[in-house]
């Protein structure tokens, strides 16, 4: 038995080295990596519980010391309100809600860009495109990573369409996954979903999480803008393929 449980937290702590490590290299991949691999020895809501601190810290510190903390606030502000209010949103309709419907179409929507991305005309979006659809898309990431813990679809869609250089997309998406995961913590305890014992372990499970997230960081510093784009677009896919199985399954 304590061998057993040995292992569960050897994987455990494996699971968020990985995600960290993808986290430093392309700025996201927290939540689909973690409930991955996590949900292989664990279930699922108890792999969800351990993300909120992880994914707070993470970004806290991506953001911060990424020096686009500034700049993101100014130029996504009503993209971040709106990304605040459909969180707690999401959080809220957590329990009323088909959230397979909307996992499916938002997993769909994800498959359909990334393959699209891989042919010549690939979808940018100017100034004009950026000031209407901030807030849609903001709204539609907080309500989504509300119930479930992927903000990240709807804004790596609409960051990827703005073709930022790969050290801005990181810095940038920080930003807005800690404008959202401070409002997911506070939600998760405020509706009963986590406790103070589950708040320490997500805790201690950031420290395996910090590692990955300074390896990645290094490695992201060696590899070349094109390569940083297709990883990026191999892990929208990714993230597609997982919203649509939790949609089907």
């Amino acid at each position: 038995m304590t061998d057993l449980v040995f292992g569960v937290l050897l994987w455990c702590t494996f699971a968020f080295f990985m995600a960290g490590t993808v986290k430093g290299i392309l700025g996201i991949g927290v939540p689909v990596v973690s409930v991955s691999l996590l949900s292989l020895v664990i279930g699922v809501p108890a792999a969800v519980v351990l993300l909120p601190v992880p994914i707070l810290l993470s970004n806290l510190y991506q953001s911060l010391f990424g020096d686009q903390f500034g700049n993101t606030l100014r130029r996504f502000g009503p993209l971040i309100v709106a990304l605040v209010i459909g969180t707690f949103v999401g959080a809220r309709l957590l329990v009323d809600i088909d959230q397979r419907t909307l996992v499916g179409i938002v997993g769909f929507a994800v498959l359909t860009f990334a393959v699209s991305a891989h042919f010549p005309a690939r979808m940018r979006l100017g100034k004009r495109g950026e000031r209407w659809l901030g807030v849609p898309v903001g709204f539609l990431a907080g309500v989504l990573g509300g119930m479930t813990t992927f903000f990240g679809p709807p804004l790596i869609m609409f960051l990827f369409a703005l073709d930022l250089e790969k050290d801005v997309f990181v810095g940038t998406i920080s930003t807005l996954y800690l404008c959202a995961a401070v409002p997911l913590a506070f939600a998760l305890g405020m509706f009963g979903v986590m406790g103070a014992q589950e708040y320490l372990w997500s805790t201690i499970a950031a420290a395996p999480l910090f590692l990955g997230v300074l390896i990645g960081q290094w490695l992201r510093a060696r590899i070349s803008q094109s390569l940083f784009r297709r990883g990026l677009l191999v892990m929208l896919l990714v993230v597609g393929v997982r919203l649509v199985y939790r949609a089907i399954a």
